[in-house]
Parts: structure tokens; sequence; C-alpha cells
């Protein structure tokens, strides 16, 4: 670490690779990753004490690398879903993880980009204490958000990226497919809408006010109500799943949508939290959460997991409906179960001995096998115009409803 921190005592150019290489050996190798990032970091704030030269330069390169480096699209796209079709979403993951679009230069990401690029770097990031942050942004005298001016450039990021969030949330709020899953709001005011008008207004009251911090201390539990009359919409859409039925387009909007919010409230946070840890727990927090959605960016198992999930819930719920004919509630409706179940199964045995007689003509293997399913299609065919039922799927469809009816009930 020492002979990296050397070449900063007289630095030709502000280039990002010596920040690369610190960074790699900052970055934990042990089993223990947690403890020994700790300790890593530790041993930069030491040696940049001990050194007043390597600290002044350190602290001119790493000012010089992030002035006026755009954060903006930093906010507004990473860890956000890029379609909504379920299949394309994870075939541009899959190609991005082996082959990423190359960021802008000039940007945060690009910086990230080359940094983070362990998928568990965000996890011994996030285990590194506030303390130790402090004490490294002391030395290299950078200023905190709370200080800067509501000119500064990076205050200027961060607002342009709460404004493109808040159009982004509207234009999804309105989509059809998402307002016809909850009816019930047509009467009311749209959430999304309403989120987007406070923001404008919020928006146009920090900048015009003197004290960007007093003016956010206003206006920020508004946009914090707002939010969460999103989030009770986006739970509707789920609640009105069984009624509606849900498809992976509405599912991967929703999820979107709950990503937007989240990153909506992380610039909102950045610009505005207050804690009583110190003045960089802002930029701490921030920090931690941006390389976590970098991280987790081309994860596929937790996209088709929820995608799927909602739709696999959807289908249990139509066989538990489907499973109610198969139940009786009185010896009349169990005799009459009884007669159609042995519908069924006298159909069923002549499938079976058709089969049978197909086995032995002489007829290709692809004409035996088209002559299979059309036996098989045409006996359940004609077992549903006939109202018979198969009795061997009863377990199966009495299962789902079983399942539906404790759902609803719990204590049943």
């Amino acid at each position: 670490m020492s002979n990296i921190l050397s070449s900063f005592s007289s630095p030709q150019d502000v280039h990002p690779s010596l920040l690369f290489q610190l960074i790699k050996t900052l970055r934990p190798k042990g089993s223990n990753k947690n403890v020994e990032g700790q300790k890593n970091l530790l041993s930069l704030i030491q040696v940049l004490k001990n050194d007043d030269v390597i600290r002044s330069n350190f602290a001119t390169y790493i000012k010089s690398l992030f002035h006026n480096r755009k954060f903006a699209k930093t906010i507004t796209e990473t860890g956000l879903i890029q379609n909504h079709n379920l299949f394309k979403e994870i075939k541009n993951r899959i190609w991005e993880k082996f082959l990423p679009n190359p960021a802008p230069l000039d940007s945060l990401d690009y910086l990230i980009q080359n940094i983070f690029t362990e998928a568990d770097d965000y996890v011994w990031l996030k285990s590194l204490p506030y303390e130790l942050w402090e004490e490294l942004f002391t030395l290299l005298e950078i200023e905190a958000i709370i200080e800067k001016d509501k000119n500064d450039f990076v205050i200027q990021e961060i607002l342009k990226a709460i404004e493109i969030l808040s159009y982004r949330i509207a234009g999804l709020g309105v989509d059809e497919e998402i307002l016809r899953m909850v009816p019930q709001n047509e009467t009311q005011s749209n959430p999304f809408l309403n989120l987007s008008k406070e923001v404008n207004f919020c928006m146009f009251e920090i900048t015009s006010g003197n004290n960007i911090k007093i003016s956010g201390e206003t206006f920020i539990p508004k946009l914090l109500i707002k939010i969460e009359d999103c989030r009770l919409f986006l739970n509707k859409i789920i609640e009105n799943r069984t009624k509606f039925g849900i498809t992976t387009a509405i599912t991967l909007k929703s999820i979107r949508i709950e990503k937007e919010l989240k990153s909506l409230e992380l610039a909102l946070n950045f610009l505005f939290e207050e804690t009583n840890e110190g003045k960089y727990s802002d930029l701490q927090s921030f920090m931690n959460r941006v390389v976590e959605l970098h991280c987790n960016k081309h994860n596929i198992k937790e996209l088709i997991n929820y995608s799927t999930s909602l739709v696999a819930y959807q289908i249990t719920q139509h066989s538990g409906k489907t499973g109610e004919k198969y139940i009786t509630n009185s010896k009349s409706e169990y005799y009459k179960m009884f007669q159609s179940a042995m519908g069924g199964g006298i159909i069923v045995a002549f499938m079976s001995l058709i089969k049978v007689a197909l086995y032995y003509q002489d007829v290709s293997p692809f004409v035996r096998a088209f002559l299979y399913s059309m036996n098989y299609s045409l006996g359940f065919i004609l077992i549903y115009l006939l109202g018979f039922t198969v009795a061997t799927k009863q377990p199966a469809m009495t299962a789902a409803t079983f399942a539906q009816k404790l759902e609803n009930n719990p204590k049943a």
C-alpha cells in the first residue's frame, strides 16, 4: 500500500488507474473479509496520518478525480429493470455481465464499474464503520453535502436525478396495465402523478430559496408521504392479482416502479438526511447503496424468483377454484361425483384399450406418436363435453383448494 500511495507524491495527471490499484489493495482476500477490510482501511488512514505530503497529494488527487464527475445517471439507472419482457431482460443481463456497456469516462459509473469488480464488494464495504470513513474524509478535507451551496455541481446532479425519477415514476404510474389492476382507484387521484407534482413544487421552492437545507426540511416529509402512497398502490396490485390475474409484464413494471421509488428515496436522503452519526453519514449511505445496486444489477436469480412466484401464485389460485368442483358437501353431491368419476373412468379404460390396439399397428414411429396423442386428446375432450371427471385429478386440484382456504383463513 505504501508503494501505491507514494505514486501520489508527484502525480503527473489525474488518472483513475492509481485509485483502481489502491482499491484492489484494500479489497480483503481472506475468509473474514469484514475484519480484514477494516484493518486495510485503518492501515490507509495511518499512512496518511504519518506522512503529510502523501496525505496532501492524495487529497488533491481525490478531489480532482471526482470534480464535476457526473452521477445523476448513476442514481436513475443503476439496478433498474430496462425491459418489460422477462426473457429479454434476462438475456440483456447475461449479455451485459460478459460484455458490459462502457460508461462515459467523465461519469461516476466509470469509476464504480472499474473499482468494484467483485460481486460481493458491497458486503465488506458496508461492514466498514462510520468512524473510519469520517476519519478518512476528514484527513482528505472532503466537503460534506450539508456544507455545499445549492448551485454546487453535486447538488445540481442530485436535483436532476430527483426530477428525472419523478417523471419516470409518473409515466409508469399511468400505464394502462398498471391502472387496470386497481380499478377502485379510478375515482381518486393518481398517487404517482401526485408525487411528480409535489417533486416539481419542491424543486422550485428549493432552488428559489436561500438555504437548501431549510427548504428540504419543509418539503421532504411531504415527499416521503407521497412515496408511501405509491407503495400502497403497488401493494393493491399484489392484492388484486387473484381478481384480475397478473402477468410478467405487470410484475416487471411494478418492480421497476418500486426500484425507482427506492432510488428517489436514496437521492432525497443523500441531499437532506440528517443523522446523529455525523456530517458524512449521508455520503457513506449513498456510497454503500450505489455500490450494492451496481454489484447486484446482473442478478438473474432474484428477478426470476420474484417474477415467476406471482404468476405461479395465480396458477395455484386458478387450480384452487377449479378444485372446488371435486369437493362434495352432501350425500347427493357425493353420488353425483361418484357417477361423474365412473363415466370418466369408463372413457379412460377405452382410451387404454385403443392405445394397446394402436401399439400393434404396423406404422412408422411418427404416425404412432400422432395416433397416441390424438387418442389422449380426444378422450379428454369427450370427458369434458360429457361433464365427467377424472378421479386421479382430484388430489392435485383439492390440494390447491386446501392451500387457498388456509391462506384466506389461517385459523381454519
